[in-house]
Order: C-alpha cells, then structure tokens, then sequence
C-alpha cells in the first residue's frame, strides 16, 4: 500500500473523530433539543400525558394548550444541551489561532530553502521537488499540529487557573482590553470539551511521526509535542524557562522541515556516512543560523509580551521575569535579544559583502540584497525595543504597538533576509 492511501486514510480517521458527537454530562449551555421528555423518563411517562390519554394526543394537548406551552418553554432552557466537539468547533479552532498559519508555513518553507542552499548535491535537491514529497507535506500537517496544540493548551491552563480571566477583568476596569478571544474563560466552551478536542488533535500528530523521514525531524516533533504539553502546566511558572521553552518552540519548526529535506536528498543520493555529514555540514550550518536568528527574536518579543500582561501575571502569583525582576530590568533584556538578533541577521551578509572588491559586483549579489534586508528589519526590531527600555516598560500603547509591529513587517524583512 502507497503513501498517499495511507495518508488520505488517517486524515478521514481525524476528521471522523472530530465529528463525532460524544456527550458531555458536565457541562452545557442552556438548551435541550426536545421539550417534551425530561432527562431520566421514557416518553410512554412524561408528565405532560394524561393517565388513561393516547400518545397522539399529546400533540393536540401541546399544541392547544397555552399554560402547557409556557411550561414546556421553562423546562427547555432549564434544560441542558450536551456540548461536543463538533458543537464547538467554531470557537475551539479559533483557539488554533488560524492567523499563524501564514506564518508557520513561510518559516517551515525557509527551513527546507536554508537547508537545500548550501548543498552540492543538485539532483532531487531543488525547493519544489522536496516541497512536493508526500513525506514533506506529514512534516508540514505535524508543524501546523504542534502549533495548533500549543495554543489550545495555552488558553486550557491560564482558562483553569484565572489567569485569563483577571487579566481581562483588569483591563476592563482601565478600559483597554488587551484579551479578545478567550472561548474558556468566557465559558463558551467547557474545559471537557477542550480536552477531548486536545486528545484527538495528539493522536493525529502521534499518527504523522509515523511518517516523518529522517530521525532528527522526528525527534524533533516527539520534543516540539511534549513542550506542548507540558509548556503551561509545568514550564511556564518557571522563569526564564518559560520564554527559552516558547521561542525554541518556534525554531523548532525551521529545523524540522530543513532535517526532514536534507534526510530525503541523503536517502536519495546513497552516500556513505562520512561524505554524507561533509555534504550536509554547510546547509547544517546556515540552518542552523537561521534557528538561533529565529530563537532570539521571539525571546525579544515574548519578555515585551510578558510586560503586558504584568498586571494579571502578579496578582496571579505567575513569576514571569518582568514581575520577578521588574519592567526596567526586563525592557533591556529584551533590548539584548533584539540586538542578537540584528548581530546574526546582519552579521553573515556584512562578511560576505567585505569580500568583494568590485562595486559592480556589490550590487548585483544576493549578499546585498540579503543586507539590505536584514538591516531594515533588524533596525526597526532594536529601535522599538530601545524605545520599551527607554519607557522602562511603562508605555502599555508602546508595548502592544511593538507586539503588533513584530508580528508583520519587521520580522518579514528579516525572514526575507534568508532568502
């Protein structure tokens, strides 16, 4: 049996489960489908028919009879419909946070490009045709998997510990919302139904390693879930383990599509173990680069999201390093990554460019181009995170304006600078 078979298979498998209407006693929200049978009692001994009367007089009985009406109205919305994954779906994939896929995709995509750059075996090795393998589009489903449940997870866990809600309390009270989208906290989606919905988004990816190649991209999905799992309950009361845990996170994923690439032009071309790690050595090393570029931004901006929500991070007892250490302190370790950041982005092009001699030459490389971008971008990352050290962290308007900023343009230049 192919490949493919097996894949349309297991997609059909998850797609079932998700549809599948499973009860939950725990919970409801206010409705039942039939008016006319309480919960525990056969129709033959509803309360609404009459000793001695016929089942089909209870049409006529409901239908005629005003008082009767308004009393099967009362025991309908005293009534409870029993939520499912399937009646939740809308607010539970809005809690995937669908607006990173974009995102997602173009950092794995960058992965596969940074990891096939550098390599001198060009047979089988270009962008599309790794692009098109089915074994590269498991690694991109297990990715946007890893994604998925990190988010879910995230919102479970600060939903059970009130975290998401008093932070939404408090920035009611100063009137500057900060969460919008909090389907647990709001309750309108029991925490039951957020688990069951967990459990099958895990067995998918459990099911996708099966079919990852390579052993280092595998690993590398079987940490990115476990952090997944353990990233709010365990990880995130810690401080500074809980930003290292989410940026490396996200540079996991470049690293899974660029092992899992560089593991199908290796299995394709059958070279022996020494003069495989000699052909992959430099796509290893400017992979690798592009990670730790990746890792610390994100720990730039993860510290600057962590001084937004230092309100509801202290009266939630949350040791983040903005309420451990203060904002001052944490504004200019932010200002420390950012600057990493623009050393990496800008460093390896500046090198490439010092050795060339011809101005023709400057202009027409990719070095310059690379330059140029990752100057820009990096420029705009150190500069709004210098204007956060200057305020000292104070500036709530700021800091959303730096989130926001860093989630577009700026980290688009600087992604393009890899190209």
């Amino acid at each position: 049996m192919s490949l493919m078979p097996i894949i349309i298979i297991a997609t059909i498998t998850g797609l079932a489960l998700l549809a599948m209407p499973f009860p939950s006693h725990a919970f409801s929200t206010g409705k039942r489908f039939s008016p006319y049978v309480r919960k525990g009692h056969f129709l033959g001994f509803s309360p609404y028919v009459r000793k001695g009367h016929s089942l089909g007089n209870i049409r006529h009985y409901a239908i005629n009879s005003l008082p009767l009406q308004s009393e099967c109205i009362e025991e309908e919305n005293a009534m409870d419909v029993e939520p499912t994954v399937r009646s939740c779906i809308r607010p539970l994939f809005r809690m995937t946070r669908p607006s990173n896929i974009p995102s997602v995709i173009l950092v794995y995509t960058l992965g596969i490009h940074r990891a096939l750059s550098s390599i001198q075996y060009s047979r089988s090795a270009s962008l599309l045709s790794v692009l098109q393998k089915p074994q590269m589009m498991v690694v991109l489903i297990a990715v946007l998997l890893i994604s998925s449940t990190s988010m879910v997870v995230n919102d479970y866990y600060d939903a059970r510990s009130g975290v998401d809600a008093l932070n939404l309390s408090i920035q009611k009270e100063k009137d500057e919302p900060y969460i919008s989208d909090k389907p647990f906290a709001s309750g309108e989606v029991p925490m039951i139904v957020g688990k069951r919905f967990l459990s099958y988004l895990y067995a998918i990816l459990l099911c996708c390693v099966t079919f990852v190649p390579g052993i280092p991209a595998r690993l590398s999905i079987v940490v990115g879930g476990m952090l997944t799992f353990w990233y709010t309950q365990h990880l995130k009361p810690r401080t500074w383990l809980k930003n290292v845990s989410c940026a490396g996170l996200i540079a996991l994923s470049p690293f899974t599509s660029g092992s899992a690439a560089l593991s199908i032009v290796l299995e394709e071309s059958s070279v022996g173990p020494i003069s495989a790690l000699a052909l992959i050595a430099p796509s290893m090393s400017s992979l690798g680069r592009f990670v730790l570029t990746l890792f610390v931004g994100i720990m730039s901006r993860e510290i600057i999201m962590d001084i937004c929500d230092y309100e509801g991070d202290k009266a939630g007892n949350i040791l983040t390093i903005p309420v451990k250490y203060g904002k001052r302190f944490s504004s200019r370790v932010s200002l420390f990554f950012a600057s990493a950041l623009g050393v990496l982005c800008v460093g390896v092009p500046a090198l490439q460019l010092s050795s060339k001699k011809s101005a023709v030459m400057l202009i027409k490389t990719a070095a310059t181009r690379r330059f140029v971008l990752a100057a820009m971008g990096s420029f705009m990352i150190i500069r709004r995170a210098a204007m956060v050290a200057s305020s000292e962290g104070e500036d709530l308007e700021l800091l959303r304006k730096v989130v926001n900023e860093q989630k577009t343009l700026s980290f688009l230049l600087v992604l393009a600078s890899f190209i």
